[in-house]
């Protein structure tokens, strides 16, 4: 169900780079741990994911890719590789990854996982702001995200050959502050 979900949420991306029509046969994820995850579940199974880490602990996630050729396999890895490589300041809990089924966005999914972070970050003494990357091109994402509070940090764009070997021209990284609650 965990691959159904990622691969449901990034099919578009996931078949622009491999050239396959179903990915669901040749990309798996397994969640080895789920201690940095938030799983959404409805009657019909997964309808959502996210996955955060901070400086101390990492999501444990593994992708197993099968029966493509040597070229797709690397395209496919670098790509999400990109989703895991920062390092986030130790006060910040980073959402390396937000997954809904295509059948389920628009129904409050998102937001719901994200106010569960929130929740999980307010918690952590240590922890005063939740941070996340978005592709510049994921409009209906960056709405939900600055409706939800965070703020545009900083941008980075990708070099040409990066855009045209996976698709997006960069991405946003993203702040929210959050409100801890004193208690006396």
């Amino acid at each position: 169900m965990v691959s159904k979900i990622i691969n449901d949420a990034f099919s578009k991306k996931l078949s622009a780079l491999s050239g396959l029509k179903n990915i669901n046969e040749h990309i798996f994820w397994k969640i080895k741990d789920d201690k940095n995850f938030i799983i959404e579940k409805n009657l019909y199974g997964i309808s959502g994911l996210l996955s955060y880490k901070t400086r101390r602990s990492k999501p444990k996630l593994k992708l197993i890719i099968k029966n493509v050729s040597f070229f797709t396999r690397i395209r496919t890895m670098i790509t999400f590789g990109l989703l895991s490589y920062f390092n986030p300041p130790s006060n910040v809990l980073y959402i390396s990854m937000i997954a809904v089924s295509k059948t389920e966005r628009g129904k409050g999914i998102g937001t719901h996982m994200l106010n569960k972070i929130f929740e999980i970050g307010n918690r952590l003494d240590r922890i005063k702001k939740i941070g996340l990357h978005v592709f510049l091109e994921n409009e209906k994402a960056i709405k939900l995200y600055k409706k939800l509070g965070f703020e545009e940090i900083k941008t980075d764009y990708f070099g040409d050959t990066m855009q045209k070997f996976i698709g997006y021209s960069g991405v946003i990284y993203m702040e929210k502050l959050l409100e801890k609650q004193l208690i006396y």
